[in-house]
């Protein structure tokens, strides 16, 4: 598709140009440098704690693969994934406000190249939206960033506001004309039944408790309102395939990993309904690279591996096993 970097530049071009292959190494570095104990080699305890399944509340897991140091768990009762232990949420907090980490998304956000492709994925979700609805309102994008979301539908009429913790991120939304908070959504600052349609994509992966933000976007939706979630796919074939080496398993930041049927059950059990799900962005030039013994994100593999002879882009989207999620939700 033409909306997916690794496909139409070649994945080591598009992780270039993007940077994003920086961002990568500076995680590494930020994580040894700040919650490490370099004697143990373990997390430092006091900035640590364990948690249950944040779907079910169980205990009852197996261990998939530790990553920089952070353990993914699969809950046996509803097939959750998650990190555990975690970084306290003080710490995630400090960390999203105003650290080399996340302001150095902010400047991948910004980037020509990283602009252009999330423009033709945000014009697909309005595209989506207006399928669902033909009335235009409040909208409210949670974890807006630098605000490109909030650019799109505010050209089509809807009037725009964001929720965004990171300081060099809020104030370039804030430029652009969007009321941005720096609230966490689970204060409920925001008058109960005021959108019209609340956004949160790719951020419920990051926060600390994802029950108490879905009960929170609940609130302050109107009756009939629609929420849109986009999260990383753990089903995905580039999950499946390639583990721990796939990108999105991220320990610090990306905690709970859903699927399409995760995501599904855990939303609708604050009073939701599911009206659309699909997958986006392939991920085959990554998976091929892995097959093919090279760096996933960096190499050039000029031969396809004979695994995925049967697995068209087509074929992995429609089958739900792209990289990414993109849920509608519309409140009952």
């Amino acid at each position: 598709m033409k909306d997916e970097g690794n496909l139409v530049l070649g994945t080591k071009k598009f992780q270039e140009k993007t940077k994003r292959w920086k961002v990568t190494v500076l995680q590494k570095k930020f994580i040894q440098d700040n919650f490490v104990d370099k004697k143990k080699l373990d997390l430092k305890k006091k900035l640590v704690l364990n948690r249950k399944c944040p779907n079910c509340k169980k205990d009852e897991k197996f261990l998939l693969f530790t990553k920089d140091f952070f353990k993914y768990w699969k809950c046996e009762k509803c097939g959750l994934v998650y990190v555990s232990p975690v970084l306290k949420e003080n710490e995630i907090i400090k960390m999203y406000k105003n650290s080399s980490y996340s302001n150095s998304w902010g400047k991948i956000l910004s980037n020509k190249t990283e602009y252009k492709f999330n423009q033709k994925k945000f014009d697909n979700v309005l595209k989506d939206v207006k399928k669902i609805t033909k009335s235009k309102g409040k909208l409210l994008d949670v974890g807006c960033a630098v605000g490109q979301f909030l650019d799109t539908f505010k050209k089509d009429g809807w009037k725009t506001f964001g929720i965004e913790l990171n300081d060099f991120e809020r104030k370039i939304s804030q430029k652009k004309g969007h009321k941005v908070f720096d609230k966490k959504i689970e204060a409920n600052f925001l008058p109960n039944n005021s959108f019209d349609l609340v956004s949160i994509l790719e951020v419920l992966e990051h926060v600390y408790d994802p029950e108490e933000v879905i009960k929170s976007i609940h609130k302050v939706l109107k009756k009939n309102g629609f929420l849109i979630i986009i999260v990383p796919n753990v089903e995905s074939l580039a999950a499946s395939v390639m583990q721990s080496r796939c990108n999105m398993f991220l320990g610090m930041s990306h905690i709970t990993m859903f699927s399409p049927l995760t995501l599904k059950n855990f939303v609708e059990k604050f009073s939701f309904k599911q009206v659309f799900c699909s997958t986006i962005t392939s991920e085959l030039n990554v998976i091929n690279n892995y097959l093919n013994m090279k760096d996933p994100y960096l190499g050039v593999s000029n031969n396809t591996h004979h695994f995925l002879k049967k697995w068209s882009e087509k074929k992995i989207l429609n089958s739900l096993k792209g990289y990414k999620i993109k849920a509608i939700f519309k409140k009952i």
